[in-house]
């Protein structure tokens, strides 16, 4: 079923076996990234029979990554009315055209590049399961997490190009679980030190050596400022058991998606286990 835009930018009224659905966007932010645009095309909810409900823009929709950090997000539909049933996913539908010349390039780097985003596929995909009622509502969490999506490769840099494969999750909002702390000077002051928290499944993980069969499940550079320290937040979680693991070496790994550099060294790692709708606090002395 696809859904007219206009109707996106009105509140809906439930009908007789519809309910409401609102997707709202967040990031784990890439590392040296100052804007991050992507532009959407629209947003699809998939049936249970593998059939999507649509909901399009018309014009396209442009919404810069980089500020959706720590917590904040941006609504992708607000309250959109869809059919009352099961669900099992969410795709997005990217506009992967290059911008023409003279356009505002819709990445831009600390370092003062601006580059095309040169897309590896049109739509991206993640799973998650819940259910519309009759007049009923639901919000749902997905996190783009930038860092395990952006492909630093030296060859497309020179082309003026950043290519961008999304990695994605997805929760149910008010079951989402959050990670959060800090990290001590005692760790982050050591020569060179560039503080990242990688996320494993499951307890007592031994993140060394662990590659593309068995990557993290999230990463992000500590970049929070605390007065105790570098905070870090890793938020759009499942509740669950899982090891967290300390680095010094964000800057050298290249952290694409089912893949972790297998040369880099974790200072410590903590079992942490999440439950639905709070926040754990782990600090790292």
């Amino acid at each position: 079923m696809r859904v007219p835009a206009a109707l996106l930018l009105l509140p809906l009224v439930s009908a007789c076996e519809q309910g409401d659905l609102t997707v709202l966007i967040t990031d784990a932010p890439a590392d040296g990234l100052t804007r991050f645009e992507i532009t959407l095309r629209g947003v699809d909810i998939e049936g249970t029979d593998g059939s999507y409900t649509e909901f399009d823009f018309d014009p396209p929709r442009v919404v810069d990554i980089v500020p959706l950090r720590n917590g904040n997000t941006t609504a992708l539909l607000q309250d959109a009315g869809i059919d009352s049933g099961d669900y099992t996913g969410i795709r997005l539908r990217f506009e992967t055209d290059e911008r023409a010349p003279g356009e505002s390039l819709p990445v831009a780097r600390e370092n003062g590049d601006q580059l095309q985003l040169a897309y590896v596929e049109d739509t991206a995909e993640v799973a998650v399961s819940f259910g519309i009622d009759d007049l009923g509502s639901e919000t749902l969490l997905l996190d783009l997490d930038l860092r395990r999506s952006v492909r630093e490769d030296d060859d497309d840099i020179a082309d003026g190009q950043l290519r961008f494969d999304p990695s994605l999750r997805a929760v149910i909002n008010d079951q989402r679980a959050t990670l959060s702390g800090v990290i001590s000077p005692a760790i982050y002051n050591q020569a060179g030190c560039l503080p990242a928290v990688y996320l494993f499944e499951e307890f007592d993980r031994d993140p060394a050596g662990l590659a593309d069969n068995d990557p993290p499940l999230a990463s992000t550079v500590a970049s929070i400022a605390d007065p105790t320290g570098r905070g870090y937040r890793i938020g759009a979680l499942e509740a669950g058991e899982y090891t967290a693991a300390v680095t010094c070496d964000a800057a050298v790994d290249d952290p694409e998606a089912g893949e972790v550099d297998t040369d880099i060294t974790f200072e410590v790692t903590a079992n942490v286990r999440l439950r639905a709708g709070e926040t754990v606090t782990r600090n790292f002395p």
